[in-house]
């Protein structure tokens, strides 16, 4: 049996169809589509004529002999109606349908449009569309596919698509094509509104807001407004700006409200605006506050003044008379200055915020020094040791910041005067002896004693009159007296404190006035006094203590030196002096003298002050 065949017709084909067989007999069964006919040909079987049959399946078998055997062909008519196949009706969605086409409102972003057609067919070209801009077709491009879908990301406008269907009516006969133009219509975003530095909400008073706010592109245009902004800000309505300059500290719950034709969507903002650290404000320590600054009063001398500012002030300058200086990191003021009235401007300045502006404030202050009580010293002691009948010539002098001093003395040796304007001793002895006289010094600030121990000798023993007391050539030195009979211990100067140096000082060893040799040993240590003024003692360690004989007709002396330039002390002494806000520290000598066995013959204790220098 060959294979089927299946013939696919239009009703009103012409068809003229030869089967692949030879035969020279045969007959067939069945039906044909009306309008065909079966003949034989020189033995081989044909299908011709114009099919008039309505539509429907139609089928014959044909019976022939092939060789010596007999065959069967079966040969189906499959005939369709023209005239049932419509042309394309296209629709969009979700589209509204117009004449035509359709309409289509969309917010701006992402969507999808979803083509869809009847009468598609078994075959044709199918779609068609004008590719824009935009749209992406994904799917329905061929004639048995009845959809066709677009995605799109457009911005607000309006947009036409134009597509369109074809299919044909019959095999051969003419394309039947539809067309649908779809109108668009692409309309803003509801706004969404966005801060991409959530940290520009946070500021301070007197430094800038600089905070923006944004929505998405497709937004379109977009109207700015905001409520509850912090005192001193706003916001520009054309680009969601909150700028100004925050004048009052707290917290603002601000609204960010964005309008477009769409909606106005709201943000919620929070501002916070912290307090900017005022100016300085200057004090000075021991000082009366006034409008402008404070007075203070102060003697005549090496002092030093603590001014101090809250509100971090940590930069400090001045305008000072000349011997004064001032620490620029602690405020500290300090040099020395003789007697008179002196306005002192100090200016400290802080910054309130990170990039802020400086704040400087100036303090005024108005300082009176009287002159310092005297200290009574003599130039050279061996004027009170004279022989009867010899010239005293004795010079008592004060410290040069003691200002102009009146002199007067009591119990001066019989014959011997005082010089009430500069302090000199004149005169001859008329007798022999001691004579213990008071010498006293007086300025405006008061009076000042010193006890003069004047010997006068008859100057018949031989001996050499000594040269005393004992100096060394060192400007920075004091020099000690110790009567080692008595263990009384004068001074005739202060040490000053500075850096770079060593503190010296010299014990020299009388004898009612004449040199004699030092004990065999002395246990010496310094440390400053009073303990219950400075809180502990602090004991400076002596560079050294050397017992030396004096040239001849001079006496012999105990040299002692202590550092006072190390770092560590000098900081000791800094701190020391800057809590007690004095011009100086009393220092404490304590001398233990013995004999050549070791066995403790005498101590003494001597306090002087060490003073602050002019700078530190």
């Amino acid at each position: 049996m060959a294979d089927p065949i299946i013939l696919n017709l239009l009703k009103g084909q012409t068809l003229a169809y030869q089967c692949q067989i030879s035969t020279a007999t045969g007959f067939w069964y069945g039906q044909l589509p009306a309008g065909l006919t079966l003949s034989v040909v020189a033995g081989i079987p044909k299908f011709m004529g114009a099919i008039s049959d309505v539509a429907g399946t139609y089928g014959v078998r044909i019976e022939y002999l092939n060789g010596s055997s007999s065959e069967l062909l079966y040969v189906s008519f499959v005939i369709t109606d023209p005239s049932a196949l419509a042309p394309p009706v296209i629709s969009c969605i979700p589209a509204v349908a117009t004449n035509g086409g359709g309409t289509l409102t969309v917010p701006a972003g992402n969507f999808v449009l979803l083509f869809q057609t009847t009468n598609n067919g078994p075959s044709g070209p199918g779609w068609a569309f004008s590719t824009l801009t935009g749209f992406n077709a994904s799917t329905g491009q061929g004639y048995s596919n009845s959809q066709l879908s677009f995605s799109a990301t457009l911005p607000a406008g309006t947009y036409f698509l134009p597509v369109s269907f074809s299919n044909f009516a019959y095999s051969g006969g003419p394309v039947q094509t539809s067309n649908y133009n779809l109108t668009v219509i692409v309309s803003p975003a509801l706004p969404v509104v966005s801060l991409a530095l959530p940290e520009s909400l946070s500021s301070f008073t007197g430094k800038a807001v600089w905070a923006q706010f944004d929505v998405q592109t497709n937004a379109g245009a977009v109207a700015w407004s905001a409520t509850t902004l912090p005192t001193g800000c706003t916001i520009n309505a054309a680009t969601g700006l909150v700028s100004g300059t925050p004048t009052v500290s707290g917290s603002f719950a601000a609204v960010i409200t964005a309008t477009n034709s769409t909606g106005n969507p709201t943000f919620p903002a929070t501002f916070a605006i912290t307090a900017s650290a005022p100016a300085p404000v200057i004090t000075c320590k021991g000082a009366t506050p006034t409008t402008a600054g404070g007075t203070i009063t102060k003697t005549a001398g090496d002092f030093n003044l603590q001014f101090m500012a809250t509100n971090s002030g940590d930069n400090w300058s001045a305008s000072l008379p000349y011997g004064l200086n001032i620490n620029s990191t602690y405020g500290y003021v300090a040099g020395s200055l003789g007697a008179g009235v002196y306005s002192i401007a100090v200016s400290c300045s802080n910054t309130p915020y990170s990039g802020g502006p400086t704040q400087t404030t100036q303090y005024v202050l108005e300082m009176t020094v009287p002159a310092a009580l005297p200290i009574i010293s003599i130039n050279d002691g061996s004027g009170l040791n004279v022989t009867m009948g010899s010239a005293v010539s004795a010079r008592f002098t004060v410290q040069a910041n003691a200002g102009s001093v009146a002199w007067s003395a009591v119990g001066l040796p019989l014959g011997c005067v005082i010089n009430p304007s500069n302090g000199m001793i004149t005169g001859t002895p008329q007798s022999t002896g001691t004579s213990n006289t008071t010498i006293t010094a007086t300025n405006e600030t008061g009076a000042a004693t010193y006890a003069a121990s004047f010997v006068i000798t008859s100057g018949t023993s031989g001996s050499t009159t000594p040269t005393y007391p004992f100096l060394l050539d060192d400007p920075s030195l004091t020099d000690l007296q110790i009567d080692v009979r008595t263990g009384v211990i004068t001074s005739s100067r202060p040490v000053a404190y500075k850096q770079f140096q060593l503190g010296r000082f010299a014990l020299v060893f009388l004898d009612f006035g004449a040199p004699m040799p030092p004990p065999a040993a002395a246990a010496v240590h310094m440390g400053i006094r009073p303990k219950d003024q400075f809180g502990a003692d602090y004991l400076f360690p002596l560079v050294s203590a050397t017992l030396s004989a004096g040239a001849e007709g001079q006496p012999s002396y105990l040299l002692m030196e202590f550092p006072i330039s190390g770092d560590a002390l000098a900081r000791e002494f800094k701190a020391l002096l800057d809590a007690a806000n004095t011009t100086g520290l009393p220092v404490m000598t304590d001398v233990v003298w013995k004999t050549a066995d070791g066995v403790p013959r005498a101590s003494q204790t001597f306090n002087f002050p060490i003073q602050p220098a002019v700078t530190y």
